[in-house]
Parts: C-alpha cells; structure tokens; sequence
C-alpha cells in the first residue's frame, strides 16, 4: 500500500504537474491568440496633429472617442471614461483622448471636473468639428448608428485596431481586455539583497 501511494506521488509530481501546467498555459497562450484576432489593423489614425512617433513624445495605447452633445449621453460618457482612467491611471504609456465641438457643448471644464478627468496629457481633449468625427468613423465603421457613440483603440504604432459601442457592456469589456492586451508588460526592477542597499 505505501509503495503504490509513493508510486501516485511520483507519478503525479513527474507527469501530472508539469501536464496540469501545460494545459493552463495553453489555455492562456490560445486565449491571448484569439483575443488579438480581435484587433484587426484600420489603418492610421490621422486625427490629431501630432504622432506618436513625433520626436519627444511619449508613445501610448490611446481610447479615441467624440463628446457628444446630448447631455445625457455626454454623462455616460463621463462614467465610462472615468472608469477606464481609474483602472489604468498608472500607466503612463496610457492616454484617454476626447475630441469636442465647442460649438455643441460649452462646459466642458465642468464635465472634467465632474468626471476627474483633469489630468494630463493622460487626460487629453482636442477641439473637432463633429462632422470631421462622423466623417472619420463612417470612413473605418460601416454599421448604422450615431457616430459619438463610437470609442477607437489606438496602438502604441498609432494603428487603429477596433471600434467599440459605448452602449454595449460586451464591447466594453472587449474594450478593457484589448487595452491590458496592447499595453507592454511593466518592466520589474532588478532584486536587489538587503545588504546591497544598506551599502
């Protein structure tokens, strides 16, 4: 009996551990693989001036999208943006990126504040006019809607890799998974021994 539960106990430390592994990094490595076939290549984003390869400037994962002017849906807006900022405040190499048309909505420091979207340039907001933003998104987005309810996710390379509804919690949470995705792994810092750093 003790030699058949030593015999278990070494098969199971030998053959089912490192299968047991490899089967959850499969798993990961066939998620990751799917998920990035979400993230289809639009093409440029042209719609600000500068470029993130522009000499000087900090490349980063950019969620583009167009303040609307309907107040009710500008709050929504607020509430999303507002969490997408919360959860990747950390990441410098993250940046939230809101066209607005002076024309259509006027408060917009209220709106900032409101939201806690003050910040910058994590926190950016451009002036647009709103036919310039329907124009772009009827360019890349073929399906009927209203075009400021359109969010794009900007790579690091300033390539457009999807479009997302606001409205739809799915294409939300698509948003998020796509946004960790994109962003490159944090850099850990070299252990150090105690004593080294008492030296």
């Amino acid at each position: 009996m003790r030699k058949a539960l030593q015999f278990a106990a070494l098969f199971l430390l030998l053959v089912g551990l490192p299968a047991g592994s490899w089967y959850y990094l499969q798993k990961g490595l066939d998620y990751r693989l799917e998920t990035m076939g979400q993230l289809t290549d639009h093409g440029d984003f042209r719609l600000l001036t500068s470029s993130p390869s522009t000499e000087g400037e900090k490349a980063s994962v950019r969620v583009i999208n167009f303040l609307a002017a309907d107040a009710n849906e500008r709050a929504q807006q607020g509430l999303l943006l507002s969490k997408l900022y919360e959860q990747f405040d950390k990441r410098e190499d993250f940046q939230l990126v809101t066209f607005w048309d002076s024309t259509a909505v006027s408060e917009l420091d209220q709106f900032r504040a409101d939201h806690g979207l003050e910040e910058e340039p994590q926190c950016m907001f451009a002036p647009l006019a709103g036919d310039t933003w329907t124009k772009f998104i009827q360019t890349y987005e073929k399906e009927p809607g209203s075009s400021t309810q359109y969010i794009a996710l900007v790579d690091m390379e300033g390539n457009i890799r999807n479009f997302y509804v606001q409205q739809d919690q799915e294409k939300v949470k698509d948003l998020v998974e796509h946004i960790a995705l994109l962003l490159p792994m944090k850099k850990q810092d070299k252990p150090e021994l105690r004593r080294e750093i008492e030296k």
